[in-house]
């Protein structure tokens, strides 16, 4: 299994396609790793693999990723990204995220544009104020144990991989204070 040690972290990636085409970086959502349905960029991969080197990232605590941090903020994970992009030589690629990961493909253009060739972002947020309040909703615990409690097998099954048993309710308490975080300061000060 392919990994690279980036900053604090042990970021885990798959890759397909001709080592020499154009990189292509694939950046899935919030709660989403490589094989999450509906996050990711799983099914994608085979056709983007024909015309670039598609490398399909799971972000900071996602996945088989570890968050030593243990904090989530969209600046550390487009960070996180740059210095993968550094460390393998891949810079500029074209960098496509959904999400959250199109949140990071556009920090990633307003902080280091000089990395990114083209940037695709599929439903970023740009205030979060009602998306936190529905994500709150959504992501209340014991509500998801009463009625979604398949969901909380998948999300174990997805982000307990090398971390300890439950890590993925810690991952959404952090990825619940970057929403708060993120709709008290806005993206307005970029």
């Amino acid at each position: 299994m392919p990994y690279a040690d980036v900053n604090d972290i042990r970021m885990y990636y798959e890759a397909t396609g001709d080592p020499a085409a154009p990189p292509l970086l694939l950046l899935h959502g919030a709660s989403g790793a490589i094989d999450a349905p509906g996050s990711g960029w799983t099914e994608q991969m085979p056709a983007f693999g024909e015309h670039f080197r598609a490398i399909h990232l799971e972000h900071r605590g996602h996945g088989r990723t570890n968050n030593p941090a243990g904090q989530i903020r969209y600046e550390t994970i487009a960070d996180d990204v740059v210095r993968f992009m550094e460390q393998m030589t891949l810079g500029p690629a074209h960098i496509a995220g959904v999400s959250d990961g199109g949140i990071v493909a556009l920090v990633i253009g307003m902080t280091r544009p000089e990395m990114a060739r083209a940037l695709v972002a599929v439903g970023p947020n740009y205030f979060n104020d009602d998306l936190v309040r529905i994500a709150n909703q959504f992501a209340d615990l014991e509500i998801m144990a009463r009625e979604r409690p398949e969901e909380m097998a998948q999300m174990a099954a997805l982000h307990d991989r090398n971390k300890e048993p439950g890590w993925w309710r810690e991952l959404y308490r952090q990825l619940g204070r970057v929403c708060k975080l993120t709709a008290r300061a806005g993206y307005r000060r970029w």
